[in-house]
């Protein structure tokens, strides 16, 4: 029963090693908007406790935002177009951690470029990731994009509150 627990471990051992993981895993979902289902449960390890019930609660404030809709409504639920961690057109197909560096209240930014290779496009693009110490290793806790908008992932949910809509 040990193993599973050591192996955890290995792969959060480090903020490089844990968005490492994370994006090794996450590339090859090929999924668009929130975690859930299958996807939340392969990338559940490399993200915190914080993280997971934002995303939780993001999950339940679409389906009361849902609930809420005139019956004959054509708008389009928010968040569906959410790429978390890539960009709204696609997903990436390839990843390098670039760097790694710690900030002023303990927490690690890690930086990743990404890339998507779709036919002939080639885009590129970073993210930051931001990493906390959880537990016995290191977990994901947020992100954002360093080379346009600063505000985190998290903070762009702001019609969200504990699962509610609230526009």
């Amino acid at each position: 029963m040990l193993a599973p627990f050591v192996l955890l471990v290995a792969l959060t051992s480090s903020p490089r090693t844990v968005v490492a993981k994370f994006f090794a895993v996450y590339i090859k979902q090929e999924t668009y908007g929130l975690l859930e289902g299958k996807n939340r449960e392969q990338l559940k390890p490399f993200l915190s406790r914080r993280l997971l019930k934002q995303l939780d609660d993001v999950v339940a404030c679409e389906k009361d935002w849902e609930r809420q809709q005139p019956k004959d409504s054509t708008d389009k639920p928010p968040y569906i177009d959410c790429c978390l961690f890539s960009i709204p057109d696609g997903m990436p197909t390839s990843y390098h951690v670039a760097s790694v560096e710690k900030q002023e209240d303990g927490r690690y930014k890690v930086i990743v470029n990404l890339k998507m290779d779709a036919g002939g496009d080639h885009i590129a693009w970073r993210e930051a990731m931001i990493v906390v110490r959880e537990g016995e290793g290191f977990r994901i806790d947020d992100a954002y994009d360093p080379d346009r908008d600063s505000t985190t992932l998290t903070l762009q949910f702001t019609e969200c509150k504990d699962g509610k809509w609230m526009p």
